[in-house]
């Protein structure tokens, strides 16, 4: 068995010592587990921490705020049934924005994912979520290196609405999404970095809502010198 399949089996039997907690009437059951699991809330390394069919909109009500260290957030909620995040989450705040790759990579049942902010991109992290419908906002700085949106949002066959502050200025595709609503791909296009002078990026969506778009979404496109493909 590899590292990774060990650390996955290893999360997804986290949730039933909370449930087994929870049926032995113990009054302390959620701090006991919860202090555990996040560590008295010292814990920022998230690596497959809710990965896992058995975490769900049920079992997923941490106790602190989820503060992701540099590259320690890799696939935290790959396989899980989580489905509203957002609602999951209450009043704890996510700070994934050092977290790394796939971060929500392979949550296949997730609906929405509230705000977040990306200092390193979003390389993988929402690959596989063919539920997902919303993603309140991603926040991305000006500058980002490499290949920050490499398969972003491969999958991703049901994504309607996605708000981005901030600058998107490399090669961008959301080929697999042929639902996103007409405020998203304003905004999308508003966010396109202006190349004028400098060297041409890619921007591609689904051939349904790229023969959508009209002649001056397209002319703007062009005109910040961005390749339109769909």
């Amino acid at each position: 068995m590899s590292i990774a399949q060990k650390l996955t089996t290893i999360a997804e039997n986290i949730p039933k010592v909370y449930e087994a907690g929870k049926a032995a009437g113990g009054d302390n059951y959620y701090d006991e587990f919860w202090d555990e699991v996040q560590n008295n809330g010292k814990t920022f390394n998230y690596n497959y921490a809710f990965a896992g069919s058995s975490w769900n909109d049920k079992t997923f009500k941490p106790k602190y705020d989820i503060l992701v260290e540099f590259n320690q957030g890799y696939l935290m909620f790959q396989n899980s049934n989580i489905t509203d995040l957002e609602k999951a989450l209450g009043d704890k705040k996510l700070d994934v924005s050092m977290a790394g790759s796939s971060v929500f990579n392979g949550a296949a049942k997730m609906v929405t994912i509230p705000e977040v902010t990306a200092t390193q991109g979003i390389n993988s992290w929402f690959r596989g979520c063919g539920s997902l419908q919303t993603i309140r906002k991603i926040t991305l700085p000006e500058i980002l290196i490499g290949t920050p949106f490499y398969n972003s949002f491969m999958g991703c066959s049901k994504l309607t609405n996605i708000t981005f502050e901030g600058v998107i200025g490399v090669n961008i595709s959301f080929d697999a999404s042929p639902l996103l609503s007409a405020e998203s791909i304003d905004n999308i296009i508003n966010c396109l970095k202006d190349l004028t002078g400098g060297t041409a990026q890619t921007l591609t969506f689904h051939a349904t809502v790229g023969s959508n778009l009209t002649d001056t979404q397209k002319a703007t496109i062009t005109a910040k010198n961005w390749t339109l493909v769909y």
